[in-house]
């Protein structure tokens, strides 16, 4: 039987909304489901007991979650023969042609640097809120969107997710073997 993990890092908590909506259908498949923050990972976490591990990390200031990325490094070596994926969640998806993993930089970056190579990789858009975000991310932000020719209004409070893409990489991730 299939026993997945979920491993995520969030800054402002699209990522984590993400894995628990995969988690929510994992179970009403009826498969065993554990979802853990990085943050809160520890030793314990026995890799052996899963047959699928998906890990998932948002973007900030251009880079993924560095204590996910030291994770992998670390633990990559219990990968075997387990179905680990990896999601990317970024406001850069947000664009039709930048929501794959061959066009969009930071996944890109990412399948070049890793020492592990992904059994399955997706890029899925974020969330933009700027009432969430402390002044300096406010600005910085609105910046980038601005270059982008996107949302620039700090009323801003736009959902980019893409649910029935997730429920495709699911369906993918679960069929492979």
């Amino acid at each position: 039987m299939k026993k997945i993990l979920i491993i995520y890092a969030s800054r402002f908590g699209q990522t984590e909304k993400i894995c628990f909506y995969i988690q929510e259908q994992l179970l009403m498949k009826k498969l065993a489901c554990d979802v853990v923050n990085i943050i809160a990972l520890d030793e314990t976490v026995n890799l052996i007991d899963y047959t699928h591990i998906l890990l998932a990390s948002s973007i900030y200031y251009g880079k993924h979650n560095k204590a996910l990325l030291t994770w992998i490094d670390k633990y990559h070596d219990r990968f075997l023969n387990k179905i680990v994926g990896f999601i990317s969640v970024n406001l850069t998806a947000r664009k039709p042609n930048r929501d794959r993993v061959d066009t969009n930089i930071y996944t890109k970056k990412l399948m070049i640097e890793s020492p592990y190579q992904f059994d399955i990789v997706d890029v899925f858009a974020g969330k933009l809120n700027y009432r969430q975000y402390n002044l300096l991310d406010r600005y910085m932000l609105r910046f980038v969107m601005w270059i982008t020719k996107g949302e620039t209004n700090f009323d801003t409070n736009k959902e980019y997710t893409d649910w029935g893409r997730i429920d495709g990489f699911i369906e993918k991730w679960l069929s492979l073997t």
